[in-house]
C-alpha cells in the first residue's frame, strides 16, 4: 500500500505539477529571450518540446516606445501577441512575461510613474482579453528583471539601470500579486548567482540561462 501510495504521489506531481509537452507556451521577452543564446531556447530544451511561440525581441518594453517603435511596446502589442498565438497554435496554456531591463534604460530614468502604469497595464490587458471572451485564463508567469552588477552597466543605454530594475522589481512583484498571476522573481532568485554569465545587459551565458529557467519551472509548477 505504502509503494502505490508513493507511486501515485508521483504521478500526480508530474502530471499536475509539471509542465507537459503537449503544453502550447507563448514568451514575451526582451534581449535575453529572443534567439538560440537566450533562456527562450533552454526552456524549450527542458520541455523537450512542445508548441511554443516565442514573441521576444531586442529591445523590447513593458511600457514604452523605443525609437518610436510601437512593435517594441508590449503593452501595447499584448492582444496581438494573444491573437498569434491562438491562430498559430490552436490555443494556450502558458504565458511566460519576462521584460522591465529595456524599461530602465537611461532615456528612461525619472519616468517612473508611466513605467509602473505600463506593467500594471499591460497586465490587467491579459486580464481583459480573456474575461471579454469568456475563455479559461491560461498560466500567466512573469518574471522580474534580473539585477546588473556596476560593470555590466557600462555603456550601451544603461549606464543608471541597476537602481531603476531594483525599484520596478518591487512594483512588478505587486502588479502581479495584484492580478493572481505566477510570479517568478528572477531579482532575488536566481539574482545575484546570475552576475559572474551576464556578459553585457543583454546577454546570459548558457548557466545563466539555465539558472533563470530552472527558478521560473521551479516556481510555477
Amino acid at each position: 500500500m505504502l509503494r502505490a501510495l508513493v507511486l501515485l504521489g508521483v504521478f500526480t506531481a508530474w502530471t499536475c505539477g509539471s509542465p507537459q509537452k503537449g503544453e502550447r507556451w507563448l514568451l514575451i521577452g526582451d534581449d535575453l529571450a529572443h534567439d538560440r543564446g537566450g533562456w527562450a531556447y533552454q526552456l524549450q530544451q527542458e520541455r523537450r518540446g512542445g508548441d511554443l511561440l516565442n514573441v521576444s525581441r531586442p529591445e523590447m518594453t513593458a511600457a514604452f516606445n523605443l525609437n518610436r517603435d510601437r512593435q517594441l511596446n508590449a503593452g501595447e502589442q499584448i492582444n496581438n501577441f494573444l491573437r498569434r498565438a491562438y491562430a498559430e497554435m490552436g490555443g494556450l496554456d502558458v504565458v511566460v512575461i519576462a521584460l522591465g531591463l529595456n524599461d530602465c534604460r537611461d532615456e528612461f530614468i525619472g519616468r517612473n510613474q508611466e513605467r509602473r502604469e505600463g506593467f500594471e497595464t499591460l497586465l490587467a490587458r491579459i486580464t481583459t482579453f480573456f474575461a471579454e471572451r469568456g475563455q479559461d485564463r491560461p498560466k500567466i508567469i512573469v518574471a522580474t528583471p534580473l539585477p546588473l552588477s556596476p560593470e555590466q552597466q557600462a555603456g550601451g543605454g544603461f549606464e543608471r539601470a541597476a537602481r531603476c530594475i531594483d525599484e520596478l522589481a518591487v512594483e512588478i512583484r505587486d502588479a502581479v500579486l495584484a492580478e493572481g498571476f505566477c510570479l517568478t522573481d528572477w531579482h532575488q532568485l536566481p539574482g545575484p548567482a546570475t552576475l559572474p554569465h551576464r556578459t553585457s545587459p543583454a546577454e546570459l551565458e548558457v548557466a545563466g540561462n539555465q539558472l533563470v529557467v530552472a527558478q521560473l519551472l521551479a516556481d510555477c509548477f
